[in-house]
C-alpha cells in the first residue's frame, strides 16, 4: 500500500467509530458557516420539514457502503471514501442554509445558526416562533402545520430505510461476497493493519476471521480446539480424538507446513509465524508445525 491508500484504509477504520459523521459535518461546518451568506428566511414548520429530508437523503446515500467488497477487490475503495466525504460535506452545507434561513425568521439575523450542531439545544430553532409576521407565500403543504406533519413522516421513515439498510448492507456482504472476494478483503485488511499497527494487530484481525470455526470438527478425528496469539506467533491448536495415535509421519507434517506457505502467506509476509500444534487427551503434542517467512521462502 502507498500513502495514499493507507490514508483511505485509515478512513475507513475511522468510519467505525460511532458518530465519526458529526465530525466530518462539524469540520464542513465551520468553513460553510464562515463564507456561505443566507438572507431569505424560514419558518419552522418548512425547516423541519426540510431538515427530514436531509436525513431520509443521507439514509439512502449511506447504501454506498454496499459496494465495499467489490470497490476492495477492484481496488477502487478511493472512490466509496470520497463520496462518503462529499455526502457529509453536502449535508453541512445544507444544515447551514436551513440553520441560518431559520436563525434570520426566528431571531432577525443568522448569528444562531450554530444552535443546530448543539444536541437538544437544537430543537429550539425547530419550536421558536417567528419574531415578526412572515409574508412570504408558499404552498400550504410546504409550511405550518402540513409541513411539520408531513416532516415527521420523513423523518421517521427516512430512520427505517436508514436502519434496514444497515442491517441489509451487513448481511449481505457478511453472507453473500464469495470465497473469493472475502480472501482478498481480507487480505487488504491484514496488509492495512501489518503496515499500521504492526503484525499483531494483523493477527489479531485474522483471528476474528477464524473464530467462527473454532469448536468445529476439521474431521472424522480432529477438532479445531483454540487459536492463541502470542507476540507475531499464531497457533492453532487441533484435537485429536483417535487416541491410537501417538504421532504424524514426517511426510504429513510436510503437507501441513506446505499448507501454511501457500494459504496463509499474506500473515508469514508481513513478519507473521504460524504454528498447527495436533495433540491429543494421552499425547500432548503429536505434530508441532511451525513456518515463517524465512522457512516458506517469501
Amino acid at each position: 500500500m502507498n500513502t495514499f491508500e493507507l490514508l483511505v484504509w485509515q478512513y475507513l477504520s475511522f468510519v467505525e467509530f460511532t458518530g465519526y459523521n458529526f465530525v466530518i459535518i462539524f469540520l464542513f461546518a465551520i468553513g460553510v458557516g464562515a463564507l456561505k451568506k443566507v438572507d431569505f428566511r424560514m419558518q419552522r414548520g418548512t425547516y423541519f420539514l426540510n431538515s427530514a429530508f436531509v436525513v431520509f437523503g443521507v439514509s439512502i446515500g449511506q447504501c454506498i457502503w454496499f459496494f465495499l467488497p467489490n470497490s476492495i477487490v477492484g481496488d477502487y475503495v478511493f472512490v466509496i471514501v470520497l463520496i462518503d466525504i462529499l455526502i457529509w460535506a453536502l449535508t453541512a452545507y445544507v444544515i447551514i442554509v436551513l440553520a441560518k434561513a431559520r436563525s434570520n425568521d426566528a431571531y432577525g439575523n443568522s448569528s444562531y445558526a450554530a444552535l443546530a450542531f448543539i444536541p437538544f439545544v437544537s430543537l429550539w430553532l425547530i419550536f421558536k416562533p417567528s419574531k415578526d409576521d412572515y409574508t412570504t407565500k408558499m404552498p400550504s403543504l410546504l409550511s405550518g402545520n402540513s409541513a411539520a406533519f408531513i416532516g415527521l413522516v420523513v423523518l421517521v421513515v427516512g430512520r427505517v430505510v436508514g436502519d434496514a439498510s444497515e442491517q441489509y448492507i451487513g448481511n449481505q456482504i457478511t453472507n453473500n461476497t464469495n470465497f473469493e472476494s472475502q480472501v482478498i478483503v481480507g487480505q487488504k485488511f491484514i496488509e492495512y493493519y501489518a503496515k499500521t499497527d504492526g503484525v499483531e494487530r494483523a493477527l489479531e484481525y485474522y483471528k476474528t476471521l477464524e473464530e467462527p470455526n473454532i469448536g468445529e470438527p476439521i474431521d472424522d478425528i480432529t477438532m479445531f480446539k483454540s487459536l492463541e496469539i502470542f507476540k507475531n506467533t499464531m497457533t492453532y491448536k487441533y484435537l485429536i480424538s483417535d487416541n491410537s495415535i501417538t504421532g504424524f509421519t514426517q511426510e504429513q507434517r510436510d503437507i501441513w507446513q506446505s499448507y501454511i506457505c501457500n494459504e496463509m502467506s499474506p500473515i508469514l509476509e508481513y513478519g507473521g509465524k504460524i504454528v498447527l500444534h495436533y495433540y491429543s487427551v494421552t499425547v500432548p503434542t503429536l505434530a508441532y508445525v511451525s513456518a515463517d517467512k524465512e522457512v516458506c521462502d517469501i
